[in-house]
């Protein structure tokens, strides 16, 4: 009878873990539109979404310009931005070779760059957009 007892306990313990579990709220992070350059004066970024662990990074100078490491080469180019939009100019990057997955990774990284429209904070990371729903996300490191 006690072994029942104790059984049933168990039980009745184990379904309020449960339950009490699934009653959590999923927490929104809070989404902050970049209003101007200057927010972004002088920090720089790591990426972790999409291609993250590959050194990329990504910084805004004093001159309305973007700068950054590709995982291969460093890059430098202007770029506009007001109430959340941002509009990537040209990009020029130096000329290591590197291995092709290195190059193609690279390829990928500017061409999304290019597209970015919007540009927001996501809780305390840096998130660019592009209108094909393309994302990349940026941890401050400067």
């Amino acid at each position: 009878m006690r072994k029942k007892w104790t059984m049933i306990m168990v039980l009745l313990f184990s379904l309020c873990s449960i339950y009490s579990m699934a009653a959590e709220p999923i927490k929104e992070v809070e989404k902050t539109i970049v209003l101007s350059y200057r927010e972004l004066l002088g920090r720089e970024y790591k990426m972790i979404s999409p291609f993250g662990g590959n050194k990329i990074t990504l910084g805004f100078d004093i001159r309305n310009r973007i700068y950054g490491y590709t995982g291969l080469n460093r890059f430098w180019g202007q770029a506009q931005l007001e109430n959340g939009k941002m509009k990537v100019g040209d990009v020029f990057t130096t000329e290591h070779k590197g291995v092709q997955e290195q190059r193609i990774l690279q390829v990928k990284y500017l061409t999304i760059l290019k597209d970015v429209d919007s540009i927001y904070f996501e809780g305390e990371n840096l998130v660019l957009s592009t209108p094909f729903q393309e994302k990349l996300i940026f941890q401050r490191i400067k």
